[in-house]
């Protein structure tokens, strides 16, 4: 992988780790996937076609309030937009298009929650000063107990 390509994927790994934990703090919402409120472990694992082996990510975080909505997304990520949203108390889905400079980003992304469990993938395609990347990246998250102290 070349220095610009490398540049790319670490500012769109980025930019997707901060779309992901923007909805972990977000308000309780009635149109939203429900999960149960605790201490969550979530891994996220990002893959593009020219990297060859997989980004990890593990964290750990308390979630006081049990719901994501696709709409909480946009609290920290203005420049975003969201469409096709479809969120009941388990599944939640959209799209997201992201402008950052000369790079836009647009994806589609999947939830899945049994309260205790939740799972999700996205696909996003890029797009920077003619070089074309997508990305698929997936999440899995499960309930560990209650918050720390």
């Amino acid at each position: 992988m070349n220095r610009k390509s490398s540049s790319i994927f670490v500012v769109a790994v980025t930019l997707l780790t901060m779309l992901t934990l923007a909805a972990v703090g977000a308000p309780r919402r009635a149109d939203a996937i429900e999960i149960d409120p605790g201490k969550w472990q979530f891994t996220t694992t990002s893959q593009a076609p020219m990297v060859p082996t997989p980004r990890v990510e593990t964290d750990t975080e308390c979630i006081e309030d049990g719901t994501r909505s696709a709409k909480d997304f946009m609290q920290d990520n203005q420049d975003c937009t969201l469409s096709d949203v479809v969120d009941t108390d388990t599944l939640l889905s959209y799209k997201v298009t992201c402008p950052n400079g000369p790079m836009v980003m647009k994806g589609v992304s999947n939830f899945k929650s049994t309260g205790s469990t939740m799972s999700g993938t996205m696909r996003m395609g890029m797009s920077m000063n003619g070089q074309e990347m997508t990305m698929d990246v997936k999440w899995e998250g499960k309930r560990l107990g209650p918050c720390d102290g």
